[in-house]
């Protein structure tokens, strides 16, 4: 069998990476469209959402109304039900509009069988063992309804449900006017709470992880801003000085966490109370993200297509 040359697998690779940029390209399209940038308002009404039931979250466990392993509970819970509210979206839409295609069965329960270790392990080690909350393990999987009764998690999880309804109806009728890539509102949301319930019983890993992400960012945008205008002289001698900011910013940052860490020394938290703050940052970290979507995908189509050779599109127009 004759073997093909060089030249031609060259070509096949880019034909192939070609075919990917574009139906990249044409998912980012469909997110830019059910949540353009050109619509600011509705993406503050979206943070605004997040940052309000965040609120009510930390402000029943503050009162005691709600306790560090209910807040684990509502996590689990709005997961379960945004995750059925956005397959129940899916029964409705053509399997040519959906960008994920199903997994085989093995798969899927590969992926169950980690997760239950995973969260087993987690909870176990930092909620049970270091933290002292054996006992309400224990009760909530001797009797998981009496403990849902008695949690504090009802109105927070009425007000989660109510906006994926809203959601779902927005989807619906904005796949319906445009076709196309259904986008699901409520999946997105279930994606968030996912990753609260993977990430977050770990003390402070994405509080840490958005920070990063934050100043990784904000570094790489100010080097980009820079190096456009790096011909000027004026600019030259100007990001000559920014550099000797950055030790500085580096003292400003370290002087402010130092604060933050002897705020909370006063305000004589436990363990399990200073835990339950972080995961309460890392629920509003991980379900703020889903706001911020548009403006990473406006910026990640114009690199695919910049990578085609192509012009960058509008792609900010749309219903929201």
């Amino acid at each position: 069998m004759p073997r093909k040359s060089a030249t031609s697998q060259r070509r096949t690779l880019s034909s192939g990476s070609k075919a990917a940029k574009r139906a990249s390209i044409a998912e980012w399209d469909a997110l830019l469209a059910r949540y353009p940038v050109g619509a600011p308002l509705d993406r503050v009404a979206q943070g605004a959402g997040v940052l309000a039931a965040n609120a009510c979250v930390l402000r029943l466990l503050w009162t005691g109304r709600m306790q560090p392993f209910d807040l684990v509970l509502l996590v689990l819970l709005e997961a379960l039900l945004l995750t059925a509210i956005a397959n129940v979206q899916m029964l409705f839409v053509p399997m040519s509009a959906r960008m994920e295609k199903p997994r085989p069965l093995a798969a899927k329960l590969g992926v169950l069988l980690f997760a239950l270790i995973w969260l087993a392990g987690v909870y176990g080690i930092f909620l049970g063992a270091l933290l002292g909350s054996w006992p309400e393990l224990v009760a909530a999987a001797r009797d998981p309804w009496l403990t849902l009764r008695h949690s504090g998690i009802v109105w927070p999880l009425a007000i989660t449900l109510v906006g994926a309804g809203v959601d779902a109806v927005r989807d619906g009728l904005h796949w319906k006017a445009r076709g196309g890539y259904f986008m699901s509102t409520p999946g997105f949301y279930a994606g968030a709470r996912w990753l609260t319930l993977f990430l977050g019983g770990i003390p402070f890993v994405l509080p840490f992880f958005a920070l990063a992400i934050g100043l990784g960012t904000g570094v790489k945008r100010t080097s980009e801003f820079l190096a456009q205008r790096a011909r000027k002289e004026g600019w030259k001698r100007l990001r000559a000085r920014l550099l000797w900011l950055t030790p500085v910013a580096a003292l400003l940052l370290l002087y402010g966490a130092s604060n933050l860490l002897e705020a909370f020394r006063y305000a004589s938290l436990t363990p399990l109370q200073l835990w339950a703050l972080g995961y309460c940052f890392a629920k509003f970290a991980s379900e703020a993200f889903v706001s911020f979507l548009p403006w990473f995908g406006s910026k990640a189509r114009a690199d695919e297509a910049k990578a085609l050779g192509e012009e960058p599109v509008d792609a900010t127009s749309g219903a929201g």
